[in-house]
């Protein structure tokens, strides 16, 4: 759904629906099997989360007032964004490792691997829909060092966090199996990336809110046709009758 919009907020909002159903998923199964630490770990997530997609929010508005600045708006948006992914040395490879103890190795771990992969083409989509909708001039902003300030935050602070929250070492996290289990959802979210730039206007169109707005219509058209059904007749000046209708 999140890639046929073109608006980088509404992308934004449906990464945050994936990301709470992903949540909820790992909660959910740490529960069911007796798991004390899952609310922990997914409390961790959480935390990362309203960071990075904090971050995310604030630089669509820097980005509309400040122009096209790769490196103050383009480069640490793109680092939260893959971090949601699970990018390797960012928050977001901490906050996949805290969830990993739920999801284990089986089937339900690939399709939490399928998951990262899938952020991955979403965010690069953003970060896409994020340059092209860029003024085109620069204008002085000083929004720059809160935002600079707010996307550091959202790396820095579950780098201090994991290590007291006792879900995790640093040590392992730095390893080389936990770097590679974190880049390769990376970088194949990238390929499919490529031919959505190349093939992505031919998707349908989805109104934002999809089956929402759907139900929003379909209620509305069916209140005003039992509106119309329940109307009394009326009679014509000719003196024939019709059905009254709004």
């Amino acid at each position: 759904m999140g890639i046929t919009q073109q608006n980088p907020r509404t992308v934004l909002a449906y990464s945050s629906v994936s990301q709470m159903g992903l949540l909820a998923a790992a909660l959910g199964m740490g529960l069911a099997e007796g798991d004390t630490g899952a609310a922990l770990g997914v409390s961790f997530a959480a935390a990362h989360h309203v960071l990075a997609k904090g971050g995310l929010f604030l630089a669509i508005g820097v980005s509309a007032v400040g122009g096209p600045r790769l490196w103050p708006v383009m480069i640490p948006a793109a680092i939260l964004a893959l971090g949601l992914g699970g990018l390797p040395l960012t928050g977001g490879m901490l906050a996949k490792l805290a969830l990993k103890a739920q999801f284990g190795e089986g089937v339900i771990g690939m399709l939490a691997a399928l998951s990262a992969i899938v952020s991955t083409l979403l965010m690069i989509h953003f970060l896409r829909r994020l340059a092209q909708t860029m003024p085109s001039d620069r204008a002085p902003t000083g929004l720059i060092w809160p935002w600079l300030l707010v996307a550091f935050a959202a790396v820095a602070v579950p780098w201090v966090l994991y290590p007291t929250m006792q879900i995790g070492s640093l040590l392992a996290a730095f390893s080389p199996a936990s770097l590679w289990a974190a880049a390769w959802p990376i970088l194949i979210g990238g390929v499919p990336a490529l031919g959505l730039w190349r093939w992505g206007k031919r998707l349908p169109y989805l109104p934002e809110g999809d089956v929402v707005v759907v139900g929003e219509r379909a209620v509305r058209a069916s209140i005003g046709w039992a509106r119309r059904s329940n109307e009394p007749t009326a009679t014509c000046a000719n003196g024939r009758w019709r059905a009254c209708c709004f």
